[in-house]
């Protein structure tokens, strides 16, 4: 989309109106009758047009006359890898591989078949009459919970009223209407969630500080009541962020199929939240204390655990990651529906009455598709789940809470919605929201929400969004969330060709979209808009195409999607095992272990420490490895190199935010001291020592009374290697001495001037 198109696009219809509150609104038709005859209309543009929007918009970005633009960090992942003429390895900014989310990981469709059908007409459901169809439907439902297989109930076309929350408590399960639109199925709840019997734990209480219901429950609420104790199933060592690959202490309890998840707990806030967020700068909430992902076994040989999906991680050893069980209901389906509510005024934040259309918790490889929601304080809100699709969804009406929070939840995909309720949060990202992706959405007047809390790794993309009203500094990417979950994100939130347009604005001048200084590492690549737009955006946002329409890869997923379901996806290597900051003693035999992924046949893996060859593993018979025997202690940087049986060769990828290398160290203490050399010297000699890690040092020079004569170096210095220069001039010839301390180690050498 570019700004010549805006005026043009399908979206630019007066009757996106309809929905929009009254501060933005059009049209305001105060009689009731015209405002059902243009909420009928309205209903069925939206129903017409959401289904075909991302075809539509992928044709029109791909015939329009703008200039298209490849993205670098695309071009960079093509060439990763790649040794350059200069016979430099390049590598481009991390960006995950986002191409995993969704039911069975994009791989497959969802399901069309029904299995046994059972008729919510044949229980008692009368749509149309203008009586609670509750009971007929839990009628329905426990039929279906003793229905072996597969079972889906079928709701008639028209309107089914629903004054109590129904339960989905097995997997297998699919609540089917006739279909979103005006003539289909209406699930009509003329109540909230306050007035309804709701589980324990729900009840409201003015002892609250909050609604039970501002981001809890919903009117149809998925949930396992044989849900168990998550179990540890073994402690794990090694792993690499990005790879598929995870090692074990000990043999671990798994077997392929199983869904497990692993759990890396914080004790040093220098140690695993600066990988997470990758710095060290930001304040973190008291609250942010474990990060979990959920991960599905797909290969067990020995201690080696190969997973379906990337890890968001380095699996470390002092991190005390573990694996743990997990439950889960799967194959549960809710689609072609309508759920509305009554058209009353918001409550207000955190005061929500329970207008709430779908809960979904402890679910798999499930989905929600074809379905509208009209008047909800929160459409969809998805919990502790796994690998769900949410697909073709529309949310209209008025103003309310979510649109729809993913959170704390993994690996969903929301796909073609069309949000016009202008909620205050919409779409959201929340707290403990990991590595899931909205794509193909049109949202009026949105707040992009990251809502702290450790959400990290989602991706925004192939976004198109109308502002109505004056324009408001850093709306766009306005967060929320207590501070006992700052910062406002992790690392690696990646925001993919996000089209703006202001419908109201006047002038021609920049409009700042973001003002976020919480949220380290983003990726914003495509922004533009129908007005120059300007981001402040950090620390260390990756930002490309600023202000540039017609990006030549509109959607990041689909990208990522097809690459890897092609056989196209370029092949790289990651050495994960031993990663960065792990200790050895000096007799030590090192396992070096390197992960190769993608398509191309690869012939040999050598491992390469501080720039020099130290081993090849030419048969890969058990993964590709070399046992490194007697290295020197230091400190070492380590990566991997393969080739490929078209003579290419390909190095192993920094997984690291700083784009270095993995780095050990070898020895008991954290200071190696190598002496100096030339020695005896005539002009200059150099002094050498290497650091695990950064500390206040002081390299001083005495002569033979002991009488300090030079002080060298007096400051921080960072980890590795040292090299300090002693200068003869101006000094006696005769010998000297030098110390290198700092706060746990002192050495002394002795050096002799000669001329």
């Amino acid at each position: 989309m570019n700004p010549s198109t805006f005026s043009s696009h399908k979206w630019d219809k007066s009757l996106v109106s309809l929905s929009q509150n009254s501060e933005i609104e059009v049209i305001q038709p105060h009689n009731v009758l015209c405002r059902f005859v243009l909420f009928v209309v309205f209903v069925g543009w939206l129903g017409g047009v959401s289904l075909a929007h991302g075809q539509e918009k992928r044709e029109k970005q791909r015939t329009s006359s703008t200039k298209q633009w490849y993205p670098s960090i695309l071009k960079g992942e093509d060439e990763a890898g790649a040794n350059s003429p200069q016979g430099r390895y390049r590598y481009p900014p991390y960006l995950p591989n986002f191409s995993f989310v969704g039911y069975r990981w994009g791989e497959e469709p969802l399901p069309s078949s029904p299995g046994t059908v059972l008729s919510a007409r044949d229980f008692g459901v009368i749509p149309d009459d203008g009586r609670d169809d509750t009971a007929a439907l839990r009628r329905t439902f426990t039929e279906a919970e003793s229905v072996s297989g597969p079972v889906t109930v079928r709701l008639p076309e028209g309107r089914v009223i629903v004054r109590e929350i129904l339960f989905i408590e097995r997997g297998n399960f699919v609540l089917q209407g006739q279909g979103s639109g005006s003539e289909g199925t209406t699930l009509y709840v003329p109540r909230p969630l306050r007035e309804m019997e709701v589980p324990d734990g729900y009840k409201d209480s003015p002892k609250r500080d909050f609604s039970p219901f501002s981001w809890e429950g919903g009117v149809m609420w998925t949930r396992d009541p044989q849900e168990t104790e998550s179990r540890e199933l073994g402690r794990l060592v090694a792993g690499r962020r990005g790879g598929h690959l995870i090692e074990t202490a000990r043999p671990a309890r798994v077997a392929p199929g199983d869904v497990v998840q692993i759990r890396w707990v914080n004790e040093d806030p220098e140690s695993l939240f600066a990988h997470v967020y990758c710095t060290t700068d930001l304040e973190i909430g008291r609250k942010v204390n474990e990060i979990r992902q959920e991960v599905t076994v797909t290969e067990v040989s020995g201690r080696t655990v190969r997973v379906k999906e990337p890890l968001l991680h380095d699996v470390r050893r002092y991190w005390r990651p573990t694996l743990n069980s997990t439950d889960y209901l799967s194959g549960v389906g809710i689609e072609h529906l309508r759920i509305e509510f009554p058209d009353v005024p918001y409550e207000g934040h955190h005061d929500e009455a329970g207008y709430n259309a779908i809960y979904t918790t402890s679910l798999s490889h499930s989905w929600i598709r074809d379905v509208t929601i009209q008047n909800a304080d929160s459409g969809i809100l998805v919990e502790r789940s796994k690998n769900l699709t949410v697909r073709g969804v529309k949310i209209a009406g008025r103003r309310g809470h979510y649109s729809i929070k993913l959170g704390p939840t993994y690996g969903t995909l929301v796909q073609n919605l069309v949000s016009t309720a202008n909620d205050r949060h919409n779409p959201s990202v929340n707290t403990y929201s990991r590595y899931n992706v909205y794509t193909d959405v049109f949202v009026t007047n949105p707040r992009i929400d990251q809502h702290r809390g450790a959400n990290l790794q989602n991706l925004f993309d192939d976004i198109e969004v109308i502002y109505y009203g004056r324009p408001k500094a850093g709306r766009l990417f306005q967060g929320s969330g207590s501070s006992l979950y700052k910062p406002r994100a992790g690392a690696f939130n990646t925001f993919w060709n996000v089209g703006v347009e202001f419908k109201e604005s006047s002038g021609a001048g920049p409009i700042k979209v973001a003002e976020q200084a919480a949220a380290p590492h983003a990726r914003i690549v495509g922004l533009h808009g129908n007005r120059p737009l300007e981001v402040e955006y950090g620390p260390e946002a990756y930002i490309e195409g600023l202000n540039r329409s017609g990006i030549a890869v509109p959607s990041l997923y689909e990208h990522q999607r097809e690459h890897r379901l092609s056989g196209r996806m370029p092949p790289s290597v990651s050495l994960y095992r031993p990663l960065e900051g792990y200790r050895f003693d000096e007799d030590a035999r090192i396992p070096l272990k390197a992960e190769v992924v993608g398509d191309g046949e690869v012939q040999s893996v050598k491992f390469i420490a501080d720039g020099k060859n130290i081993g090849r593993d030419t048969e890969g018979s058990d993964g590709w490895s070399f046992t490194w025997k007697d290295p020197e202690p230091g400190r070492h940087r380590l990566r991997a190199v393969a080739r490929t049986r078209a003579e290419r060769e390909i190095s192993s990828r920094p997984m690291s935010c700083n784009g270095q290398h993995p780095t050990i160290w070898v020895g008991e203490g954290d200071v190696v001291f190598k002496g100096n050399a030339p020695n005896p010297f005539q002009k200059r000699t150099v002094i050498r020592y290497t650091l695990r890690k950064a500390e206040h040092v002081q390299v001083s020079v005495f002569d033979v009374l002991g009488r300090r004569v030079r002080t060298l170096v007096d400051r921080v210095q960072g980890a590795g290697k040292k090299r300090v220069v002693l200068n003869g001039e101006g000094l006696a010839s005769g010998t000297y001495f030098y110390s290198v301390a700092t706060d746990s180690f002192q050495e002394r050498g002795k050096a002799t001037l000669i001329r």
